[in-house]
């Protein structure tokens, strides 16, 4: 029985993929970004001057078809309606430079090209009014966690390797009870729902393998609810279980759930509140161990709660992210604490403070010192004023402390930096500033700093 039907829904996605044919006329449209900058500095700890001149970001991107949501019906289907869609899918190819500090050679060589098609989710499936069957797509996901630590920065975190301050400063540990594909992998998965006005659902399943190579017959079920009984408040409740996973060395038959609430509290057409908080339960039927983790927090934006925007130096290639402030705190069966506090606000007539700017991040894990590991805290800011949109002054600081494996060094490090930015002409900005760090404790060192006058250009 499990083979016919298993074959009945092959057949059935190789019937939904031969609608996926669709004429879009091409846009002929291309994007080219481009930043530069020569930094002429000198070393006050070495009496080190020099010069380093490079392209800091180049893009070209052509666009196939202009942005768009694609294979989308404008109506709730009356019949059973194929649908294979890329929603948000914009850019065919994008070339982008990269800088090659290597001795010898010049600053200006770049060699990365990269083609790429991005979209924001691909998904197959067959509609009919609210109900949906789909045979394949990036959404939903077989696991969700409900509780974790959020933050302003999310999108940053994720991108940490781009960001000058850097977000996040510790090792944190935004889930502290999850269940993810190196735990569960997953070769396949098909899934059905429907989406109304006030409940929403989805049941979904995966093989760790395919018909070839899942000798162990591994399995996972799951399921999504999503309740949204007034405007601005969502429920939801998530859970999944997995069988005979456990049958390889090292893996495990868990099983989770999951409970979230947020509300979103409009005050003005701007200003808005956003409570949320959740809980994660996870057992593993093969150690018979349990696990849990509750979370919550706070949002409070003042320019909207889908106003977003960026900041040179927390995401160097100009993710954005929302205006606002963040306070969120996780903690688990073991006390293990953490807490987020996170601020960003953009200069400019519209700042709370008009042309009042700048950006906090505070990061505290470990509070109480459990499970015989240490304590640490991290906390960096900058303060910026526009002046007659031409002039920029900033004062950045950054205390972090010391912390390796779970135990702190006794050495904190201090970074300081203040500066002033001009920006005399539309595209130009010159950057003067002074900066150090130092280092304090078990390993003291004092640094005398660096002066240096950074001149860049972006189109």
């Amino acid at each position: 029985m499990k083979r016919y039907f298993l074959a009945a829904v092959c057949a059935f996605a190789c019937t939904a993929a031969a609608f996926a044919q669709m004429t879009i006329e091409s846009s002929g449209i291309a994007t080219f970004e481009l930043q530069a900058h020569t930094t002429v500095g000198v070393d006050l700890e070495t009496g080190t001057a020099g010069m380093e001149t490079a392209i800091d970001q180049m893009q070209i991107w052509f666009e196939i078809f202009p942005y768009a949501t694609r294979g989308v019906p404008a109506k709730k289907p009356e019949a059973p309606l194929a649908s294979i869609r890329a929603e948000g899918s914009k850019y065919a190819f994008k070339w982008f430079a990269k800088q090659e500090n290597t001795p010898g050679q010049s600053a200006m060589t770049y060699d990365e090209f990269v083609p790429s098609f991005e979209f924001e989710r691909v998904i197959a499936e067959v509609l009919y009014k609210d109900w949906w069957f789909r045979v394949a797509g990036t959404e939903p996901s077989l696991f969700a966690n409900r509780a974790s630590l959020k933050s302003i920065f999310d999108d940053v975190i994720k991108e940490s390797q781009y960001s000058k301050v850097p977000i996040s400063m510790l090792p944190l540990n935004q889930n502290l009870v999850s269940v993810g594909s190196l735990e569960i992998p997953v070769t396949g998965m098909l899934s059905a729902g429907a989406d109304f006005e006030k409940v929403s659902f989805a049941v979904k399943g995966g093989a760790k393998g395919t018909w070839k190579t899942n000798t162990d017959d591994a399995w996972i079920g799951g399921a999504d609810l999503t309740l949204k009984p007034v405007e601005g408040l969502a429920l939801s409740l998530s859970g999944l279980a997995a069988m005979n996973y456990g049958e390889s060395a090292g893996s495990s038959n868990p099983l989770s759930a999951g409970a979230g609430i947020e509300y979103l509290i409009g005050f003005t057409d701007k200003v808005a509140l956003k409570p949320f908080a959740g809980y994660d339960f996870k057992y593993d039927t093969v150690s018979e161990k349990s696990a849990w983790e509750a979370g919550g927090g706070v949002f409070l934006f003042w320019r909207g709660s889908e106003y977003k925007t960026t900041h040179p130096e927390i995401h160097q290639w100009n993710k954005k992210f929302p205006v606002g402030l963040s306070l969120s705190a996780n903690t688990n069966q073991d006390q293990y604490t953490t807490v987020v506090c996170s601020l960003f606000e953009e200069t400019g007539s519209e700042a709370l403070v008009p042309n009042l700017g700048g950006f906090i991040e505070f990061e505290a894990l470990n509070i109480g010192a459990v499970t015989g590991l240490d304590s640490a805290m991290g906390a960096a800011g900058q303060i910026e004023y526009l002046i007659n949109k031409k002039v920029k002054p900033y004062l950045f600081g950054k205390y972090v402390q010391g912390y390796k494996a779970g135990k702190l060094t006794d050495t904190d490090t201090v970074t300081t930096r203040i500066g002033v930015e001009l920006l005399p002409i539309k595209r130009f900005v010159a950057d003067f500033r002074y900066e150090r760090t130092d280092a304090f404790g078990k390993e003291k060192n004092l640094d005398n700093g660096t002066l240096t006058t950074t001149l860049k250009m972006k189109l």
